[in-house]
């Protein structure tokens, strides 16, 4: 059972667009009858095409941005694995570090965190296309600062 201290709900996330040059995705929270527009990162590990994603959504709470620190260990325990064996994706907020970064500290609890979404840091009505020239084993997506703190706010 995931902890109730940690932000919890089921993410599903379903490609819209498949066969266009801009890929897009979107989050849905069926329960709430919710969706968000997200962007799919031009690098790292793709969303497939043909089937939706579900997985829970957690976040670190004392590490937010998820960069890299030289002096901190990761808390094994920060990430809860679902008891099903669904995945997670983590939401982490843009800034201070390389979206490649965000990803690779990510990849410290693979499994079960297959899946980075990153909220921007300032309100900006468009979503940023995430590029890396180095390539990461996480799927990660984009989404606009309201929709991050939204996710990051939601009570059930």
């Amino acid at each position: 059972m995931i902890e109730k201290a940690m932000a919890q709900w089921w993410l599903l996330l379903a490609i819209l667009g498949a066969f266009s040059a801009s890929v897009s995705a979107t989050v849905i929270v069926p329960e709430y009858n919710r969706s968000f527009h997200s962007l799919p990162a031009l690098f790292g590990q793709p969303l497939p095409l043909e089937i939706p994603v579900t997985a829970y959504l957690q976040m670190i709470n004392d590490w937010p941005l998820l960069c890299e620190d030289p002096d901190r260990t990761p808390d094994p325990n920060a990430v809860v694995t679902p008891d099903d064996g669904l995945p997670v994706a983590l939401l982490v907020e843009r800034g201070t570090c390389t979206f490649w970064e965000k990803g690779e500290t990510a990849s410290l609890w693979s499994p079960p965190v297959q899946y980075v979404i990153v909220y921007d840091n300032e309100e900006k009505p468009e979503l940023v296309p995430m590029g890396s020239k180095v390539d990461s084993n996480m799927t990660l997506l984009f989404v606009t600062r309201q929709t991050g703190l939204g996710k990051k706010n939601f009570k059930p």
